[in-house]
């Protein structure tokens, strides 16, 4: 519920802890809120404190009389009545206005689509319902605000800002605007008419006058005289955290120090001041605070300032020069929450690039926001339960602390003893069911008992099988965990061993072209569809198709000659059409000859057996998927037999409506030097599946051989239990020798930076690196435990 609003609404509340994008939101929201901080700050108030500093100000430039009015108005409902797209559209041109092409190395594109995720990724279900927000964000995500805010920052700048006079003050704190006017209140209503007209989605609610409240201030114009006062909602109560809660001693002392800044901030006169001073301390009583301990607060508080006379049962300042001072100090100081907007700000650092691929001496900028990793690095966190009775136990951990290291080379090492949270609070606030007394069916009794026992076993069968269903779930996502953490060894070696110029030289230019979208990426490496990693010439735009064309110009034709064909449309089309009909042709062609391996591998390795069970490949420590239908490995050549020969003649159609002023022969050798380069990834791909079906099918007729010598039970868990321990030997042993490599390798400095070591070049050189047909350590390994195997094979033959 909404007290504080009119007719009492409530709002409906989610739980979206572990939701998918919370964790994409939070990511986002650090990346973009230090970009809004830094270069939005002109046009933004902090908090209440800020305002005040604002008018002050305001005031010293002479703009303040008798006339000036004070303005302020929210936006009703902004978080959930954001726009989504047109949220997104404000965003690519707030990051471009402030020349940030790149933000950590993240580029514009990715940024917004990303975001887009975090907007239309929140749902629920209501009455056996699915509902999906498409208008606004989650009130509670992080990334929210920041996308308000900005929303905001384009709106303000179209609505108000223009027609306002420079030196008026204006500024808004979220959806929550206040600005000054030295004109008639007609002047600025009829403003704040064409402001409220102005967007459908944003709708205002103002007070215009000489006295309003705005956040937690209440700021007055008496006749030509400031004047400002702590601002308290008719619907606020007076209470803060009990005194009887079980909390840190520290707490209460905060919530009275933090209630006396305030009002010593907010107040503008000794009187104004006096009287909060008495409505702070009857709340305090009222919260059951002992009146000694408020008194010995206060004290703490005005320690500085209280002369000799005054009362000690209510200590308090009783001079107004006493208090200005004392108001002086703390305007001086700047808030918590001004200094942690200060240091958001300053994360930001702009590095200038230019560019003379495209658009010669191009000038882009990047952002890069600097987290300070090292604050704690001194540090050592010791988190206890808190509990009434261990009162003193910091205390005594800090002695004995100090006692052994203070004096030595680890006395700079500061420890934190702090409360720890307890772990089940998240749980029980966000999932805990209601009473059994509200889930018992309401209808129960007035059934007869025949039918109420029906009903109950029906609902007892129905839970019984969701349980199963939620287990096995629960079970494939595990094993789907575990799956993905294991790395095949002898990738691992190649990849420590490996020169990384090797592999940058042969990177390809594919990674710009558009591929069909993975529903798995970490399953990259054992999708069944090896198109997702076949580029598409006809979805990229003229440039990019221009820039990756030129990069395979030859010897034999200028490049300005070239550059001049391209800017002709007709021949464009025509090259990125034959382009595309060479790309599906060699990709049919390496279609074929994976299967005519497949085929012939068949042939010799038999591998077109049945497939074992989960249970069976887990249990002798090999690989489940596996076997080839030797109907479907014909089938399969037949089909891209036949592609090929449609392509091929595709090909010979559009070569004859080739226009008669390119050099065919020089289009057609860059044209094949360009998919060459492009399929680096995809022949990679194929080529690991041969090796992987091959190494496959030796596996499996070692343990096929193995059974059908009929070992006894003993023999068989025996020959079990040596597979996992020689499987876990070679991997500690492969790991050993990967992490030597390693540090060979890394023990130079690089000559490569952040950007040329990104995450999804990764996978790319993983498989690259499986098929360059050099000998390692790691294959020898394997020969050996094949060769074992075999032994053992023989031995149990002629024994038994």
């Amino acid at each position: 519920p909404k007290p504080h609003k009119k007719g009492t609404p409530l709002r409906p509340i989610l739980n979206t802890i572990h939701a998918a994008s919370k964790q994409i939101s939070q990511f986002l929201d650090k990346l973009l809120r230090p970009l809004f901080d830094r270069f939005v700050r002109q046009t933004t108030f902090v908090d209440g404190a800020d305002l005040l500093e604002q008018l002050q100000k305001y005031i010293q430039k002479g703009y303040f009389n008798s006339s000036t009015l004070f303005i302020t108005f929210d936006i009703t409902n902004l978080y959930t009545m954001l726009p989504q797209e047109e949220s997104l559209a404000i965003l690519t041109e707030f990051l471009h206005t402030h020349n940030c092409e790149k933000v950590n190395g993240l580029s514009i594109d990715t940024i917004i689509e990303l975001a887009r995720i975090v907007l239309q990724a929140n749902a629920f279900v209501y009455n056996n319902k699915f509902y999906r927000q498409i208008i606004g964000g989650a009130m509670g995500s992080a990334l929210t605000l920041t996308l308000a805010n900005i929303f905001m920052w384009k709106w303000e700048r179209q609505t108000i800002l223009p027609k306002l006079s420079s030196h008026e003050l204006y500024g808004r704190y979220i959806d929550d605007v206040f600005f000054t006017s030295n004109q008639s209140e007609e002047k600025v209503k009829e403003l704040l008419e064409t402001a409220n007209n102005f967007h459908p989605n944003i709708k205002l609610e103002y007070k215009i006058g000489k006295s309003v409240p705005f956040l937690d201030v209440l700021i007055q114009n008496n006749n030509g005289i400031f004047a400002s006062s702590l601002y308290h909602k008719p619907s606020a109560e007076p209470t803060v955290l009990s005194f009887l809660s079980d909390h840190p001693r520290h707490v209460f002392r905060n919530v009275i120090q933090t209630a006396l800044t305030r009002a010593v901030r907010y107040s503008s006169t000794f009187e104004i001041f006096d009287n909060e001073r008495r409505a702070i301390r009857l709340m305090f009583l009222y919260n059951r605070y002992p009146s000694n301990y408020i008194n010995q607060e206060f004290e703490k508080f005005f320690a500085d300032y209280i002369t000799s006379t005054s009362s000690s049962i209510l200590p308090m300042i009783t001079d107004e020069s006493q208090f200005l001072a004392l108001r002086q100090k703390l305007l001086n100081q700047p808030t918590a929450k001004q200094t942690q907007l200060v240091i958001s700000a300053t994360t930001v650092q702009l590095t200038q690039h230019t560019q003379n691929v495209t658009q010669p001496n191009t000038n882009t900028m990047e952002a890069t926001i600097q987290r300070n990793n090292e604050k704690f690095k001194n540090n050592i966190f010791l988190h206890v339960k808190h509990e009434g009775r261990l009162k003193g136990l910091a205390r005594e951990i800090h002695m004995i602390h100090d006692s052994h290291f203070k004096n030595t080379s680890h006395g700079d090492i500061r420890l934190v003893v702090g409360c720890r949270n307890n772990p089940n609070i998240e749980f029980e606030l966000s999932r805990k069911r209601p009473s059994s007394s509200v889930l018992k069916d309401p209808l129960a009794k007035k059934r007869k008992p025949n039918e109420y026992q029906q009903a109950k076993m029906k609902n007892k069968f129905n839970q019984s099988q969701q349980n199963r269903k939620g287990q096995n779930k629960k079970k494939k996502n595990r094993q789907l965990r575990i799956k993905k953490k294991q790395v095949s060894s002898k990738l691992q070696f190649q990849l420590a061993t490996m020169d990384s110029s090797e592999y940058f030289q042969n990177v390809s230019t594919s990674q710009v072209l558009p591929k069909k979208k993975i529903l798995n990426p970490m399953d990259m490496t054992t999708s069944s569809d090896p198109t997702l990693l076949l580029p598409d010439y006809l979805t990229i735009s003229d440039s990019k198709f221009k820039d990756l064309f030129l990069q395979s110009t030859t010897n034999n034709m200028s490049t300005d000659a070239l550059i001049e064909l391209l800017n002709q449309t007709e021949i464009l089309l025509f090259i990125r059409e034959l382009t595309q009909l060479s790309n599906k042709f060699n990709y049919s062609q390496l279609q074929h000859e994976q299967w005519s391996y497949y085929y012939n591998l068949g042939m010799t390795e038999g591998i077109w057996t049945n497939r074992v069970s989960k249970k069976m490949a887990e249990a002798n420590s090999m690989c489940y998927t596996y076997g080839r239908s030797k109907n479907l490995i014909k089938q399969r050549l037949a089909k891209y037999k036949l592609q090929c020969e449609k392509n091929q003649e595709t090909i010979n159609q559009c070569m004859k409506q080739a226009p008669l002023i390119i050099d065919m022969q020089t289009i057609t050798t860059m044209i094949n030097n360009l998919i060459n380069k492009d399929q680096y990834e995809l022949r990679f791909e194929l080529d690991r599946r041969k090796t992987m079906l091959r190494l496959d099918a030796e596996e499996h007729k070692l343990v096929e051989q193995f059974y059908q010598l009929k070992p006894r039970q003993t023999e068989i868990n025996s020959a079990k239990i040596i597979w996992k321990a020689i499987n876990e030997q070679h991997n500690i042993i492969d790991e050993i020798v990967i992490f030597k490599k390693w540090l060979e390798v890394h023990a130079q400095i690089s000559s490569y930076t952040f950007e040329d070591v990104q995450l999804p070049k990764i996978n790319h050189i993983f498989i690259s690196l499986f098929f360059q047909g050099q000998t390692s350590s790691a294959e020898h390994i394997a020969e050996q435990t094949i060769a074992k195997a075999e032994q053992m094979i023989y031995y149990l033959y002629f024994r038994y």
